[in-house]
């Protein structure tokens, strides 16, 4: 991707205002599917809100404090697995979160939950311990800021276990993101690895109990109809559409 694209996706996914938190989940099994590209241009940034969630143990899944992109009222949940060192995930939010953000997420019709689930190597967990260290230091006076550092480490991605993904390259990228505090997150990735690493290590073997092999993985679910459905890796934005068209 281009200086340009990538300057615009981090627009889009930085330009977020907080609102109040909440949120509900349900879950379904996952199969694996062909990773495929997805292509297309990414279009000018769009606000959309970002909250966090204080939802309890629901389904399986604990939403306690997560990330969530949308609206409180959206019509269908987007459970959305990720590792930064995956480069499915990263060509999925190159080329489809944007389109999905600016189609769904801003007009109401979905809100996306991150959740980490750092399996391709142990660089993959620091990835995943920091990122709860943003939002932890974020969540309350500006969440979206989480965004925009999340965006800038997709953006930073290089070979799995090549050694890029490193904590002074994560607390390095957090000292480029507006309202960030570089020391903050280096402190917390000090003083509170080993809590964190726990915490993650439990969600992914939640997460596996009902299918999650792989990244990325997405759960779609209807919480007025109780359907669901799911996606694993980084399929064609068509089938995003068709999954929440199926569920609307």
């Amino acid at each position: 991707m281009d200086i340009k694209n990538k300057t615009t996706r981090r627009a889009l996914l930085g330009a977020v205002g907080a609102t109040v938190a909440g949120g509900g989940i349900a879950y379904g099994v996952l199969n694996p599917q062909d990773n495929r590209a997805s292509g297309g241009k990414v279009s000018p940034p769009v606000s959309v809100n970002m909250y966090r969630s204080d939802a309890k143990l629901t389904s399986g899944i604990d939403l306690a404090r997560k990330p969530v992109m949308g609206s409180t009222d959206a019509d269908l949940d987007v459970y959305y697995w990720s590792d930064f060192q995956c480069p499915f995930c990263n060509r999925f939010e190159q080329n489809t979160f944007p389109k999905l953000i600016r189609e769904h997420v801003k007009t109401g019709d979905a809100r996306v939950v991150f959740i980490e689930f750092p399996y391709i190597g142990d660089a993959s967990m620091t990835g995943a311990v920091a990122a709860k260290c943003v939002w932890r230091q974020v969540r309350e006076e500006s969440p979206e800021t989480y965004w925009a550092w999340h965006s800038e480490v997709f953006d930073a991605q290089e070979k799995p276990n090549s050694g890029w993904l490193t904590r002074e390259k994560l607390v390095g990228i957090a000292a480029r993101v507006p309202n960030l505090d570089r020391q903050k997150v280096e402190s917390c990735l000090s003083s509170t690895r080993e809590s964190l690493v726990k915490e993650v290590q439990e969600e992914m073997a939640r997460a596996k109990s009902f299918g999650v092999r792989g990244t990325p993985a997405f759960v779609f679910y209807n919480p007025q109809t109780e359907k669901a459905g799911k996606l694993v890796g980084a399929q064609p934005y068509d089938r995003f559409q068709s999954a929440i068209e199926n569920l609307q």
